[in-house]
């Protein structure tokens, strides 16, 4: 065999691997992404609101906590959140904020909007007060939920949502609570939180 021939068949062999690799992979990789996609359009329910529809899924028992996720998921992000963060001695309601999976786009998709849309939520599941768990970009609605339904929100919990310096507790408007986390500690400091301020 001449170089030059040599050459030609590490090239087409170089060429052949990758695609056969893929043809191999893909198969495999197109039916996870299915099964993946219909999990999670069946694992929420969808109810309808003056915001349009609202998609949220709740686990677990005890006081009410409403868990909301940033910009990598919906309602999904949300449970793996709660039962990270949170545990399994709250009852989670983790909606898809606006956009996001089955949650519908209103024409002012704000965070102040949004934040009517969670009350809205918990009006139909008969909530009347929770503590609120916002992570990232959950963050403002969180806020705004705080500032427009201080009556329903026993406390606010901030997961790498924002920057307080040094400050874990902060009091705010009619005596509820904040906890604002970076992401050291954040599981036994969420969970001790939630058990002093979470039921209040």
């Amino acid at each position: 065999m001449t170089t030059i021939t040599m050459k030609r068949s590490k090239l087409i062999l170089t060429a052949l691997l990758p695609v056969g690799f893929v043809g191999v992979t893909y198969p495999h990789f197109r039916n996870s992404m299915r099964c993946g996609r219909e999990r999670l359009l069946t694992g929420g329910h969808t109810v309808a609101t003056e915001f349009g529809d609202i998609e949220y899924a709740v686990r677990g028992s005890g006081p009410p906590v409403l868990l909301l996720h940033g910009a990598g998921g919906g309602y999904d992000q949300g449970l793996i959140i709660g039962e990270f963060y949170v545990g399994n001695h709250n009852h989670v309601i983790a909606p898809s904020r606006f956009g996001y999976i089955r949650s519908s786009i209103p024409e002012n998709g704000s965070p102040a909007t949004q934040a009517d849309a969670y009350a809205a939520l918990l009006d139909t599941l008969g909530v009347e007060r929770v503590a609120v768990v916002a992570f990232s970009d959950g963050g403002p609605s969180a806020l705004q939920f705080t500032i427009r339904h201080s009556d329903r929100c026993a406390a606010l919990v901030m997961i790498s949502a924002t920057r307080v310096p040094d400050a874990e507790f902060i009091s705010y408007k009619q005596g509820g609570h904040l906890l604002v986390l970076q992401l050291d500690d954040v599981r036994e400091k969420v969970a001790a939180f939630l058990r002093i301020y979470g039921s209040k």
